[in-house]
């Protein structure tokens, strides 16, 4: 089949199937960006289309990006045309000829350059499947080519994950008597009402509690009575008496000071007033006025939040570098700067099989009570890998079997290398071998060097069982 480009336009492109990788082709009869110009006439280009070119501004017919104004040429510092090798089809890869035409398949021949051409020795040390290429400064500058060292630099990790405000299980208190009996008054009547050490919490009527009162004061009495009485035995059984009759009370949870005022008051009091044991919120209430209790019920859950958990959730790669006493910060996403700093004192033993993470508890001062359970947080853990050999994170191609850095070699070189990396630091990545302290490598536009470097790879296995056509 024969197509003629011209009648197709600017541009024609072509696909070819080569090493698995579909590559267009373009091909144009315009003149690349500094191979012709026009004396003191402006010549507008595409960046991304350098061969399609305009006397006027205007949009590259191609991709529609706004044409740019090309810099006329200094002719002291106009670069040598490039030699040009052989004249090549692109859908027949092995074909050369020496001289402009057309292919057997009716095709435009376009040219190739000498600045692709590296030497053998260069090519020799190429992962399979690449090649070193040769990029002209003008080409380099389209593409964007940047560079960076391969430095020793100290490396540190931030891990970065999200956490959940908990209670400090620790720090729970739960309330109940030890009697039965009926509630009477609520003092605490809502979740999340703050309680102090001693405050009250409800109010309760017990057979029981009542016929304990009675025995300490008879006991309370006993020991009065007994105080002149000459034999000690008595008075030590009378008080023996009283103690025990007090440790009944205290056992039930009735406090010293409420012990003190039955001494003071002599008559049993009706109910027994429960108070809080410490300062906190009360988590939990399950009472109501008038409602029968049984001994061991849970009528409040109390806790104290001066000091709470967040629990971080931890990729299994991550788990390695993390280890109890470490620091990590903790920020709230709705308090805008708030930054607090917290160690960790827990890593747990399992994963979680649907998310494939490890909890990593943190503990937290929490004086100001900013801190709320259930509240969601970001948390950053810093890691400090000391001095490695480090690149640019934006330096590693990853092909997803191999790491790629692109090396320049100087004279428009750049050579392909196979590396083994580490952990990712802030913005860098750790190399462990494949290449020096010192050497450039491209951090930018190796996405392109990359393709033209398997392309060529391509290209030449194929022409090894090619063949050519004699000018």
């Amino acid at each position: 089949m024969r197509v003629n480009r011209r009648s197709m336009g600017i541009a024609l492109i072509a696909v070819t199937l080569v090493g698995g990788i579909a590559v267009v082709l373009r091909a144009s009869h315009h003149p690349a960006p500094g191979v012709h110009s026009v004396a003191g006439k402006e010549i507008y280009y595409c960046p991304m289309h350098p061969m399609v070119t305009a006397s006027k501004p205007g949009n590259c017919t191609i991709c529609g990006m706004r044409l740019v104004k090309r810099e006329e040429e200094n002719p002291k510092e106009k670069q040598p045309e490039q030699k040009i090798l052989y004249w090549t089809d692109p859908m027949m890869p092995g074909y050369k000829s020496g001289k402009p035409g057309k292919s057997p398949m009716g095709m435009d021949l376009i040219p190739v350059f000498e600045e692709a051409q590296v030497s053998s020795q260069d090519a020799m040390v190429s992962p399979q499947g690449y090649t070193a290429i040769r990029l002209s400064t003008q080409k380099q500058q389209l593409i964007g080519v940047s560079t960076a060292p391969v430095v020793k630099s100290r490396v540190v990790k931030t891990i970065r994950t999200v956490g959940r405000v908990m209670t400090d299980e620790t720090k729970v208190i739960h309330v109940h008597p030890k009697v039965e009996g009926w509630v009477d008054q609520i003092y605490a009547k809502y979740e999340g009402d703050k309680v102090t050490k001693g405050q009250p919490l409800f109010s309760f009527y017990s057979p029981d509690f009542v016929a304990s009162q009675q025995e300490y004061v008879g006991a309370l009495n006993a020991v009065k009575e007994t105080l002149a009485h000459e034999n000690a035995e008595i008075r030590s059984a009378a008080e023996a008496t009283l103690e025990a009759a007090r440790q009944r009370l205290r056992w039930w949870d009735v406090s010293d000071d409420q012990i003190r005022e039955l001494e003071t008051r002599g008559t049993p009091s009706k109910t027994l007033l429960l108070v809080s044991p410490i300062d906190g919120v009360v988590l939990k209430k399950s009472v109501l006025a008038g409602q029968f209790m049984e001994r061991g019920g849970d009528f409040y859950r109390l806790a104290d939040l001066s000091t709470v958990w967040v629990d971080a959730d931890l990729y299994e790669y991550d788990l390695p570098l993390v280890a109890v006493g470490q620091q990590a910060m903790v920020t709230l996403p709705n308090i805008s700067g708030a930054r607090m700093t917290g160690t960790v004192v827990y890593l747990s033993p399992f994963l979680k099989p649907e998310t494939r993470t490890a909890t990593a508890r943190l503990e937290l001062a929490n004086k100001d009570g900013m801190l709320r359970p259930d509240m969601f947080a970001t948390v950053e853990i810093q890691v400090d890998l000391g001095e490695q050999l480090v690149v640019p994170e934006e330096a590693v191609f990853d092909t997803g079997m191999r790491k790629i850095l692109f090396v320049a070699k100087g004279e428009g070189i750049f050579e392909p290398r196979e590396v083994a990396v580490g952990a990712k630091g802030d913005g860098v990545v750790v190399v462990q071998q494949g290449v020096s302290e010192g050497e450039p490598v491209v951090t930018s536009g190796n996405f392109l060097i990359d393709s033209e470097s398997r392309l060529k790879s391509a290209l030449t296995s194929m022409e090894s069982g090619g063949h050519s056509h004699a000018p």
